[in-house]
């Protein structure tokens, strides 16, 4: 499997959702339904800003993709 943590050199430690939609070529709307699914987990800034750990993010990105058809 490859490793995509690359895609996040050189990004903050927290991401905003458009960041996160962007790696993941989505809507940053779309990032509330993996909230709901618990698959994202958002913290608030004290403004109430949504925002991603990048930890989180990296392993997101280098789980499997359930979807893919396994060969």
């Amino acid at each position: 499997m490859p490793d995509y943590s690359y895609l996040l050199d050189g990004r903050p430690d927290v991401l905003t959702p458009s960041e996160v939609a962007a790696l993941f070529n989505i809507r940053p709307r779309s990032l509330h339904r993996g909230e709901w699914d618990n698959v994202l987990k958002p913290f608030r800034t004290p403004g109430g800003a949504r925002r991603y750990p990048k930890e989180h993010i990296a392993t997101l990105l280098n789980q499997p993709d359930e979807s893919a058809p396994t060969p």
